[in-house]
């Protein structure tokens, strides 16, 4: 087991693919959505722009994916800026990523969001009312972030290329698509009860009452343990986030115990 999980971490830090979170907490503050909108008219041709990145520990981001959304010929600019935000939310979460700092150059959106500006506009209301919901569903929390055009350039890109081609585009990464950047076992606490239990089924492995029990389950099938840490678990009772940095440190210890036995430690 220990050599196994050795070569797994070997293989991905050569892959520059390694970081790995020990919280939701902490990936929250590394997955960033830059959002963007605009029209041509006021109302008029719109289109909105969406990238969503990872922050590296130096500062700098790589892209993960992208969304280039046509909105029609009669789209207001607020309406565009909204549309670029929540098809960002929609993506993250979707994907399963426990929160987000989200980035935009509106004032207006980020305010109305924040809860300072009110929202008069009859037109922005079922928007600002999705946003709202989708903020709710990130575990982590979402925070909100002001920045300048010239910081959000490429969502402004994304929003303008959409209404040069008045067609929709989306990019995506392997790195994304794969999900490897997600803590392990995080996808798991996504699921419902009877998804959970159907994936308990399709691995053969046992499954309980609650949800954590489950979760634990397929981590121990994930992580190739055996049934006495399902019941480690248990006897902890660890919330979530408690459970996956947990299962982070116990993969440590495998990497460390597995460089000893190499005679690899300094």
């Amino acid at each position: 087991m220990a050599a196994w999980l050795g070569k797994q971490l070997l293989m991905a830090r050569r892959s520059g693919r390694h970081q790995m979170y020990s919280s939701s907490t902490n990936l929250k503050n590394q997955v960033w959505i830059f959002f963007d909108g605009g029209s041509r008219g006021n109302p008029g041709i719109g289109g909105s722009g969406t990238q969503i990145a990872l922050r590296g520990p130096n500062g700098e981001h790589e892209a993960l994916w992208a969304s280039s959304q046509y909105l029609g010929e009669n789209c207001t600019n607020n309406e565009a800026e909204y549309h670029g935000l929540v098809v960002g939310l929609q993506e993250a979460r979707q994907k399963g990523v426990p929160g987000v700092v989200v980035h935009g150059d509106s004032q207006l959106v980020i305010e109305q969001l924040r809860g300072n500006y009110r929202v008069q506009a009859e037109n922005l209301k079922p928007l600002w009312r999705k946003a709202v919901e989708l903020k709710k569903q990130f575990p982590a929390g979402v925070s909100l972030v002001h920045i300048d055009r010239d910081r959000n350039r490429r969502a402004d890109q994304l929003a303008n290329e959409a209404m040069d081609r008045r067609h929709s585009e989306e990019y995506s990464t392997e790195l994304w698509d794969s999900g490897t950047f997600l803590p392990r076992g995080n996808k798991y606490w996504n699921m419902g009860m009877p998804e959970l239990r159907q994936e308990c089924k399709n691995r053969k492995v046992s499954y309980s009452v609650t949800k954590k029990e489950l979760v634990a389950s397929l981590l121990a099938s994930e992580l190739q343990c055996d049934e006495d840490f399902v019941q480690f678990v248990e006897q902890k009772n660890w919330s979530s986030n408690e459970l996956l940095v947990q299962c982070k440190a116990l993969q440590r210890r495998w990497a460390l115990e597995e460089r000893e036995d190499d005679g690899d430690t300094k």
